[in-house]
């Protein structure tokens, strides 16, 4: 099955939050045989799409509403 999950942000440490419970739910789906792509935002120096333990992960540019004329 192919599963997209949708993050703001997304953890590989310790730290706590919807990062975290989205990084943990994609791994124990794709250790399942479901095919993983999270969307998430994208930061200076981080790759658009990245391949990390099998789950295909893809950032958008974050735009802050400050940005909207």
């Amino acid at each position: 099955m192919n599963i997209l999950m949708v993050s703001d942000i997304i953890f590989e440490d310790e730290r706590a939050g919807s990062g975290r419970v989205v990084t943990e739910i994609s791994k124990r789906l794709q250790k399942k045989g479901h095919q993983v792509t999270i969307i998430t935002r994208g930061s200076p120096g981080l790759p658009e799409k990245e391949e990390k333990e099998g789950r295909n992960i893809v950032r958008y540019p974050f735009f802050s509403g400050n940005l909207v004329k």
